[in-house]
């Protein structure tokens, strides 16, 4: 896991320590910050490109679009070790990704399993809105953080991974 690799080049081994620094990571990666003017652009016109060029223009990077999708890989990666570790305290940091409509759907898809993992029941306001989205993958996630919160099923790490 890239998360977990750059906490240990960096020390940070321990819980209590990765944690924050997980947070910090999470903060920085912002819409703005990872998806810049020119990188929606490209997107648009690879997305009008699409239906005569196939996925080439998805394929191939250019510039500084291809650093917003290893970009948006990394905060994924970052979501899931949140998870991973139940960390009540990225419950708040969590739900304002999942709210905000600027992210592409595998970093709400992650929030939403990131928050069921952790399991805190003030994360349901948010994961009820999102099991409404009209994205299948963040739709069946959020439902399932629901189910898990309201049954009280404990988080674990080896909770299948159902939703591609």
């Amino acid at each position: 896991m890239v998360a977990a690799e750059l906490l240990g080049r960096a020390g940070i081994g321990e819980r209590g320590r990765a944690i924050p620094a997980l947070l910090d990571a999470l903060r920085l990666e912002t819409p703005e910050h990872i998806y810049d003017d020119s990188v929606l652009l490209w997107w648009a016109e690879a997305d009008r490109k699409f239906a005569k060029e196939g996925p080439e223009p998805f394929l191939r990077g250019r510039g500084s679009s291809a650093d917003a999708v290893k970009r948006h890989r990394l905060k994924v990666a970052i979501i899931e070790a949140l998870g991973k570790l139940h960390a009540r305290e990225a419950v708040a940091d969590l739900c304002a990704i999942v709210e905000d409509q600027r992210e592409f759907y595998p970093v709400h898809s992650a929030a939403c399993r990131a928050l069921g993992l952790i399991g805190d029941p003030a994360a349901l306001p948010t994961l009820e809105r999102a099991a409404n989205y009209p994205e299948a993958n963040t739709k069946y996630r959020a439902a399932d953080a629901i189910a898990r919160i309201r049954t009280g099923l404990p988080a674990s790490t080896a909770y299948p991974d159902r939703a591609g």
